[in-house]
């Protein structure tokens, strides 16, 4: 048996962070919900990478972009999708 756990894979309102917060259990996530409680975290800013990536291409001279998301309802995956959605509408361009 674990005395303390990571959670990955978080989702919106993911009731793992209450369940957890309630029974007292140790954990860390890996990435953020939009839980209104304060908990651990360790997470990378999926939207700037998703808007350094889309801007990397534009700067080659790409302009017909598309976004693969793996899984829709993730929490990395909605950050993703605003960075891309930012700098396509910056520069002007349709999704």
């Amino acid at each position: 048996s674990a005395d303390g756990l990571i959670i990955t894979r978080m989702v919106s309102g993911d009731p793992r962070i209450k369940l957890l917060l309630d029974q007292g259990i140790p954990f860390v996530t890996f990435g953020r919900t939009d839980v209104d409680a304060a908990y651990p975290y360790v997470d990378i800013d999926n939207e700037q990478i998703a808007y350094d990536a889309t801007r990397r291409l534009m700067g080659k001279g790409c302009r017909r972009i598309a976004l693969q998301l793996l899984v829709a309802k993730d929490q990395a995956s909605a950050a993703r999708l605003k960075g891309y959605q930012r700098a396509m509408a910056e520069a002007g361009l349709p999704i």
